[in-house]
């Protein structure tokens, strides 16, 4: 890949600022389209954003640019005053500034080439780098296992393959990928009776720790040093899980002492799975075990474990391939490879028993959901040819055209998305059925982690993608206002902006309480979150949830009213460790924080009847 802008950085005047030569790169895929005309670059700074318009004629010294600058964007204006192309910085910290940065660009919503895999793959396991991503395994040719592993170099676009440990070599078939919270690889299972990890910092594997046999598991960390394994098959023939062979079995796994521990039992059988952490309190974590087939090729539904308690449930009407969505929730939808085409999709809401069943799509197999930085999810696979985003405000679909050099083929690919917000697209299928080496980048929506700022206004279709609702079935988008509801005591369905995660910012917003209370959310991630809660009569107030469990923080004023249905303005900050509440401008709480990590903001609806309709609301630092 030849990047689409080099960017030089050096440090002046201490931390105050750095400078950035801008160096524009040969014109061709992933870089500048033929009718580029300027360039927009966009600093993402801990306090904003600056912007500024350069000449792709020749190189540009931008000076003074903050050393907060934690990103860069980039936005190519066409001859006709459109953007052609964008694209996005991986992570940065100027105070030691690396001497160039590469950054890929493509249309919005649409794919690019980069170079091709070492080595042709169908199905391989990807997992995200700091600087690229690891693909392991996948079938070969003659539908052989392949056993090697390579590395996607985000700054380069190569790939390059990776030295496997012997017992590797046997393959991957039926094994899992795990990224643990420093970043450390795990791969569990498959023809090997061991664990192995990867080091992202030496890019090399370490040495194998003997653990069970087990093919096609859900795993997933449960925090720094341990995680599930969960279901399975005990056995495969011809890559297949043999007859009777399914596996209800879950185990710990502690990567420091390599010690396993039995967990409780799945009540149903459970191939091709995937775990998510939905509580992560101390001694207390519910794992969410989703998508997979049974022993006959039939979808069933998601389980949730309980560890502590050993308690199993299964979560009805979530069937499908699965991914996580912020706020806690996972989506399930379409059907893996190997199993019929289906259209249904569901969310699964932290503790209730029944899925959120949303509006159904175009029927699909061979299904692969990837998340996306905005909130939104990405649908490839069977049809081959059509890509589907998930829209989690109101739970819908929408389906496109790629834009750029698509793909010829979707089928069986890996895809997984990288730290500078690309998904990234490699393997699959030729047009005669061969597994293929193919690589693409998918660029999304500049919408991310460091975006200054995130505006969501229903009335404009375009922007109503920007919310995340943690109960889409209480969350309807009716005449023109996002609709927020509750059904029980408390607070009851919360709406996110997606994007922005803030530590330090502001969420300001114009709603219409018709009933019940208001819930202004900060900081919000996984099972945790910073809630004022607001009714009128009664003081404002604010507390720590995690899961179900309340820690009272602080009482503000009484709440005078919520406008009784007519627009009223809410809004909220946080500066230096304070929390501030206004209603109508009056503050009505104020209450001093802990160093809370960063995460997305909103409003939810309080109490049972609860009814917030929201017109507009903006999140920025």
């Amino acid at each position: 890949m030849v990047a689409a802008l080099a960017t030089a950085a050096a440090a002046c005047s201490g931390d105050a600022a750095v400078r950035i030569a801008v160096t524009p790169a040969v014109r061709g895929a992933c870089t500048i389209p033929a009718d580029g005309s300027s360039l927009f670059v966009t600093a993402l700074t801990d306090d904003g954003e600056v912007r500024s318009n350069v000449s792709l004629a020749a190189p540009t010294v931008l000076a003074d640019l903050p050393a907060s600058t934690r990103q860069i964007t980039l936005e190519i204006v066409a001859g006709g005053g459109g953007i052609a192309a964008a694209g996005k910085s991986a992570p940065l910290d100027l105070r030691d500034p690396p001497d160039e940065v590469r950054i890929a660009t493509a249309p919005i919503d649409g794919f690019c080439p980069v170079n091709q895999l070492g080595r042709a793959r169908r199905a391989p396991l990807l997992a995200a780098l700091p600087d690229g991503a690891l693909i392991v395994g996948g079938e070969g040719a003659g539908a052989a296992a392949e056993v090697s592993a390579e590395r996607y170099q985000l700054a380069t676009g190569a790939f390059v393959p990776v030295t496997t440990p012997a017992i590797l070599r046997q393959g991957f078939v039926g094994a899992a990928l795990t990224t643990m919270p420093d970043g450390q690889l795990v791969v569990t299972g498959g023809p090997h009776s061991a664990y192995v990890t990867f080091d992202p910092a030496s890019a090399e594997f370490g040495l194998p720790v003997l653990f069970e046999l087990r093919f096609f598991h859900a795993a997933v960390a449960l925090d720094a040093r341990r995680l599930l394994v969960a279901g399975g098959c005990g056995s495969v023939v011809a890559g297949q899980c043999s007859a009777g062979s399914a596996l209800r079995t879950t185990t710990v796994l502690d990567l420091v002492t390599g010690e396993p521990i039995d967990g409780p039992a799945l009540t149903l059988d459970r191939i091709g799975g995937a775990a998510y952490l939905e509580r992560s309190e101390a001694g207390r974590e519910v794992v969410v075990v989703a998508g997979g087939v049974d022993l006959t090729g039939a979808l069933v539904p998601a389980e949730r474990l309980d560890l502590a308690t050993g308690q199993v449930t299964v979560v009805t009407g979530a069937v499908g391939v699965s991914a996580p969505l912020p706020g806690g929730t996972v989506l399930t939808a379409l059907a893996p490879t190997g199993a019929p085409p289906a259209p249904t999709a569901a969310v699964v809401v932290p503790g209730r028993s029944a899925a959120c069943v949303v509006r159904p799509t175009a029927a699909r197999a061979g299904a692969v959901l990837v998340p996306l930085e905005d909130g939104a999810v990405l649908a490839l696979g069977d049809p081959a040819d059509q890509v589907e985003r998930y829209q989690p405000q109101d739970g819908t679909w929408q389906r496109f055209t790629p834009a750029g050099e698509p793909r010829a083929l979707l089928g069986r690919v890996g895809a997984v998305r990288l730290v500078d917000g690309t998904v990234l697209v490699v393997g699959g299928e030729d047009e005669g059925g061969a597994p293929s080496r193919q690589a693409h980048l998918f660029r999304p929506r500049l919408l991310g982690p460091r975006a200054a700022t995130a505006t969501v206004t229903p009335l404009a279709d375009d922007t109503a993608i920007g919310l995340i609702s943690t109960d889409p079935c209480l969350t309807p988008l009716e005449a023109g206002r996002y609709r927020i509801l509750a059904a029980g005591a408390g607070v009851g369905a919360v709406a996110l902006v997606g994007g922005p995660l803030l530590q330090d910012g502001a969420l300001s917003a114009t709603v219409r309480v018709a009933a019940g209370g208001l819930a202004v959310i900060t900081h919000a991630r996984a099972d945790l979150r910073i809630e004022t809660v607001l009714r009128v009569g009664q003081p404002a107030l604010v507390g720590r949830r995690r899961a179900d469990v309340v820690e009272p923080l602080c009482t503000g004023g009484v709440v005078a009213s919520l406008g009784a249905g007519e627009p009223l303005a809410v809004g909220a900050s946080v500066r230096d460790g304070s929390l501030e509440v206004r209603v109508e401008g009056q503050v009505v709480a104020q209450c001093a924080l802990a160093a809370e990590p960063a995460g997305v903001w909103g409003l939810g609806a309080v109490d049972a009847g609860g009814d917030v309709a929201i017109e507009t609301i903006t999140a920025r630092r």
